[in-house]
């Protein structure tokens, strides 16, 4: 026995029940967030389907090619924040024109089975 486990041996009734309240039921085990399950298709109609077929992590941009074999230009921050992005993935997007230089990219994208 290590001299951790003897520290929360000793610790039972309220106590342990405050600490839990505190940190937790996993003793000090971060609670981790569920992940949201992946869907298969688009809840919106008006999403497109495609996959990443170029992707430059370090500059932070790539390219979708959609199901028409249309390419469009994707940036990171069309994803969600802190989400791994990698070539070949099947992603849903929406489309929105620049106004300033009239080029269409992907928006919105989400990852798909």
């Amino acid at each position: 026995m290590n001299k951790f486990n003897s520290v929360w041996d000793g610790l039972k009734g309220p106590e342990m029940d405050e600490i839990n309240a505190l940190i937790g039921p996993n003793l000090g085990m971060s609670p981790r967030k569920k992940a949201e399950p992946v869907p298969e298709e688009p809840e919106d109609p008006n999403r497109l389907l495609g996959r990443i077929t170029k992707y430059n992590e370090a500059r932070g941009f790539g390219f979708i090619q959609a199901e028409d074999d249309t390419e469009y230009f994707i940036h990171a921050s069309a994803f969600a924040e802190g989400v791994e992005v990698w070539r070949g993935a099947r992603v849903s997007f929406e489309l929105s024109r620049n106004i300033q230089t009239g080029k269409t990219s992907a928006v919105n994208a989400r990852f798909m089975r």
